[in-house]
């Protein structure tokens, strides 16, 4: 007799054993046969508990530049690895819009659970919205809706496991690196000596294994008289330095194929350059020649257009010694990236991933800082304090001049300024990254 076990999408078929010779013995020996029994369960999750926010202003109710904030907890369950993203139309009343951020623990917009582990935790849902000027806005009460969205937690190409993660976490903005080119002397504090917007994408395979490392620079200010080149270091010591001594860790285990593609924004002509671990990567090799003159730092300036874009392409030899349990997510101290100062020779670090040889000045200002979203840099001669008022606290932070970090002075970017003529505009910004996307 035939027996067929039904499991899920799954069919065994166990078949009795069927002799030469319709009688007899088995005579003590035993007839055996096997099959594999296997079945798929489908990726499950669901957010609980997430309650209406109603956002309190922190400081100054109705008045320029008043902050407003609240959080709530939710719970998180997934039987597998899930992204989480926060999303919403601005704050809207009476034809007007106030925008507002959203942060997951901590996270601008986004969180991401462990590849290979079922998920149940509680998160914390923070909403920030920054008035700007007085008349900017209607006196009223403004909403929206937020949504909360669950996608699983695969790379592009759709295969079980794969998983990437970005910086910014969406993939439409950028993040920045800025500088201030005088060390080690103290400059003006504005940030925009040299100011590069940039993209990165780290892919995983099916084993959390890093596979690939992809990046993408564009030049998008520049204030000063000195020239300079931008590099990114991969073995943890940079290369030509006189000043930096600190050694960090690499950027990856094992080898890699990096290579670097140079393209020319006027007439799309490519250059392609390879890169061995123990070298620091060009990104640009000279900022006057990536960004001409002085550029995006003045107020009703004409806009000027990258010259030159960068993209990198690194793929690991060694993907297995590239965990992303041991990696952990992207921050401002992942990728250490530098500006040399032809004029002295000097190299500026980011104070994040190199807190040594001197990378805060006399005043306690970093001289290379990250912003981790879509940012409005300072305009030319003026301090960022006045620009950014949360900043203040933050790199006293950073210093170690204080020991506790407030919401507020952790995403000071999230709140510049509502004086004009103060920093760049922001349709200014978005027409500069406009102008240096690929075909």
């Amino acid at each position: 007799m035939n027996h067929r076990v039904y499991f899920g999408a799954t069919t065994l078929l166990a078949c009795s054993a069927s002799f030469a010779e319709p009688h007899g013995n088995i005579s003590g020996q035993s007839i055996e046969d096997s099959a594999t029994v296997c079945m798929s369960v489908g990726l499950q999750a669901s957010v609980l508990g997430l309650d209406d926010l109603s956002l309190a202003a922190v400081e100054g109710d109705g008045s320029a530049g008043a902050l407003y904030m609240n959080q709530d907890e939710f719970q998180l369950e997934a039987n597998g690895a899930v992204r989480l993203l926060a999303s919403s139309q601005p704050l809207a009343f009476g034809g007007h819009e106030i925008n507002v951020f959203y942060l997951l623990d901590g996270n601008y917009y986004s969180l991401e659970t462990l590849n290979g582990e079922v998920h149940s935790q509680q998160h914390t849902l923070t909403a920030v919205a920054q008035l700007g000027n007085i008349s900017s806005q209607l006196a009223g009460s403004y909403s929206t809706q937020l949504y909360l969205t669950v996608v699983p937690a695969l790379g592009d190409d759709g295969g079980c496991g794969q998983t990437s993660q970005t910086r910014p976490i969406e993939q439409s903005e950028w993040a920045f690196v800025a500088f201030e080119d005088l060390y080690p002397n103290p400059g003006d504090a504005d940030y925009n000596d040299f100011v590069m917007a940039y993209q990165s994408t780290e892919s995983f395979n099916a084993n959390g294994e890093l596979e690939t490392i992809s990046m993408s620079y564009i030049p998008v200010a520049r204030g000063a008289g000195y020239n300079h080149s931008a590099y990114l270091d991969l073995d943890g010591e940079l290369q030509r330095t006189q000043n930096v001594t600190t050694i960090t860790s690499a950027l990856y285990e094992g080898d890699a194929i990096v290579k670097a593609t140079y393209t020319n924004m006027h007439n799309g002509t490519q250059i392609e350059r390879y890169f061995s671990k123990d070298q620091d990567v060009t990104l640009f090799s000279s900022t006057r020649a990536a960004l001409d003159g002085y550029a995006n730092v003045y107020d009703g300036a004409d806009v000027v257009e990258p010259l030159w874009r960068t993209d990198l392409e690194i793929t690991l030899t060694n993907p297995e010694l590239n965990l992303l349990a041991d990696r952990g997510e992207i921050t401002d101290d992942s990728y250490r990236i530098y500006l040399n100062v032809n004029n002295t020779n000097n190299d500026i670090d980011l104070h994040t991933v190199n807190p040594y040889d001197g990378m805060i000045d006399a005043n306690g200002y970093p001289f290379g800082i990250v912003v981790p979203a879509d940012w409005q840099w300072p305009l030319e001669r003026t301090h960022i304090d006045d620009a950014y008022p949360h900043f203040e606290a933050y790199r006293a932070w950073l210093a170690g001049d204080v020991t506790e970090l407030s919401f507020e002075a952790e995403h000071w970017y999230l709140s510049p300024t509502t004086q004009e003529g103060v920093v760049v505009d922001e349709q200014v910004v978005d027409d500069i990254l406009n102008s240096a996307e690929l075909p």
